[in-house]
């Protein structure tokens, strides 16, 4: 069957042959969300590249899974290619060096770059684990195979371009491996595109203080976690408040904090006559057949302790209970990134999150994680809340309506300007208000439009407005009635100076498909 590769992951390809015209040194970086099918986009680069430049391609990850993975997408999407490949994974028995690609795990290779020869392109999957400062094998290995081919380019493709410590994986420090993010496709656009699944979240109520849990490493300590989540009691309130919220949800994947929370995770499941399967480092079982087990519908759940949060590929799974607190912001986009897959019975569009982590409100949607967010978030770990007066759940300071019972909250004023960057217990973005300092409109270059960009603080939102009843209301909204009759009067009647600018917006957020609901004058 051909493989038809979507609009984002054909762009995204473009964009880095594009930049290695443009530059003749430079590595790149590609960011696209969990679940986008990342691994098709690695594909199409290794086709091209090998297709029409002959070159010789190194994939390189840092897990047995992904390296099969990215095997098989390959393989799917040029099986002409087939005998061009080869993998190199101690964990999956196989010690290619000559093939023409080579797809290895970096435990595998870090020493083999002799034994491998002259490389044209290195791609680094999940390369916000590469950090050429701090990891030796990484570090080695890209020196060793630059000693061998100075002209060597190196390509990164994350969901989570940035580390927690030290923010960016690319930009101008000789720290950094990677010289410039090249593409980004937005999670908020593609869910409204229909690209991937869309999470919703009832808010559980049930999220424990962690004041006192202490913060090692820019990751807060197991050994303090421990006494707090493994407690029976609260595991009962948060397993009765699953099984009933749900309800309908057949492939559940659980994050837990450690082997014995796990344990008593799955054993509360099975008193209720679930079935579970639990997966960590110390299990007797095959990891590889309790997956294939989950996702034949042997188990409905899957109980996880450090393990899947990257390249676990279930498309499956409708619904996701976090019960895994994380300061890192990158851990806790791939966590949630698991339900992202659009779901193989198309009549099931989103899957559900049970946060009893506290990790939505501690990061805010996972659409707005960004690297400034992480500097942020040092700075301010607390998230602006309401309660609902109804039902009593806590929400987001900028929800206009409770999200477990539907109450609606007083609207806020206008001035009333809540942080973009603060944390939220909606798991995507809701609309908010954004300051105007100035409006700009210009001729559209396509078609007969005005193209109107509002300039805000960190942000600029554009609109297309064409002379149709709905450019016609936004015509004067911004100018009265004394309007021109059609876009070209607009350019060359003095109109444009005669423009209200708004001092509010109310915006939809969702990257270039942002939406303008509402003007404020």
């Amino acid at each position: 069957m051909e493989i038809k590769l979507r609009y984002y992951q054909s762009d995204s390809v473009d964009a880095v042959t594009e930049y290695f015209k443009k530059h003749p040194k430079g590595n790149p970086v590609i960011e696209l969300p969990t679940g986008t099918g990342k691994s098709y986009v690695l594909a199409e680069m290794i086709k091209r590249y090998v297709d029409q430049w002959k070159a010789r391609v190194v994939v390189v990850t840092h897990s047995k899974k992904l390296v099969q993975q990215d095997y098989d997408k390959t393989v799917n999407l040029w099986p002409e290619g087939k005998n061009l490949f080869g993998i190199n994974s101690a964990g999956l028995k196989k010690r290619s060096t000559k093939a023409q690609v080579i797809f290895s795990g970096i435990q595998s290779v870090y020493k083999s770059a002799a034994k491998i020869g002259k490389v044209n392109l290195l791609i680094c999957d999940e390369c916000h684990r590469l950090n050429v400062k701090d990891s030796i094998q990484y570090k080695g290995f890209i020196e060793d195979l630059l000693e061998i081919n100075p002209n060597m380019r190196v390509c990164g493709l994350t969901a989570t371009p940035f580390r927690m410590r030290t923010g960016l994986i690319y930009g101008p420090s000789q720290d950094q491996l990677f010289d410039d993010l090249v593409y980004r496709a937005n999670t908020k656009e593609l869910i409204a595109q229909g690209y991937i699944s869309r999470p919703v979240s009832p808010g559980t109520g049930l999220v424990q203080d962690l004041d006192k849990v202490r913060v090692r490493a820019d990751e807060f300590v197991d050994e303090d976690l421990a006494p707090i989540f493994q407690d029976n009691e609260l595991i009962q309130r948060q397993i009765a408040y699953t099984l009933a919220h749900a309800a309908g949800r057949k492939s559940i994947a659980v994050f837990a904090i450690n082997i014995e929370h796990a344990e008593r995770i799955a054993a509360e499941l099975r008193r209720h006559g679930q079935t579970a399967a639990v997966v960590h480092s110390k299990i007797d079982e095959d990891d590889d057949v309790l997956i294939a087990d989950f996702e034949a519908g042997k188990y409905r759940f899957l109980i996880s302790v450090n393990m899947f949060v990257e390249g676990f590929d279930s498309p499956q799974i409708d619904c996701i209970v976090d019960i895994k607190p994380t300061m890192s912001p990158g851990r806790y986009v791939q966590m949630y990134g698991r339900g992202f897959r659009l779901h193989p019975d198309p009549a099931i569009k989103d899957f559900l999150v049970l946060d009893f982590s506290g990790n939505v409100g501690r990061h805010g949607p996972v659409d707005q994680v960004e690297a400034q967010a992480v500097v942020e978030q040092q700075k301010n770990r607390k998230a602006p809340m309401k309660q609902c007066e109804r039902c009593g759940e806590i929400n987001h300071a900028r929800v206009k309506q409770c999200g477990y019972c539907g109450w609606l909250f007083p609207l806020p004023e206008a001035e009333d300007n809540t942080s973009a960057i603060a944390g939220n217990l909606s798991v995507i973005s809701e609309p908010q208000w954004f300051d105007v300092k100035t409006l700009n409109c210009a001729q559209s270059k396509q078609d007969e439009a005005i193209v109107a960009h509002y300039y805000c603080p960190g942000k600029k939102f554009t609109k297309k407005v064409q002379f149709d009843d709905e450019g016609v209301g936004w015509l004067k909204d911004h100018l009265g009635n004394d309007i021109p009759f059609d876009i070209q009067n607009f350019f060359n009647g003095g109109f444009r100076s005669k423009m209200k600018i708004p001092k509010k917006i109310f915006v939809d957020d969702a990257g270039a498909a942002s939406r303008i609901l509402e003007y404020r004058f």
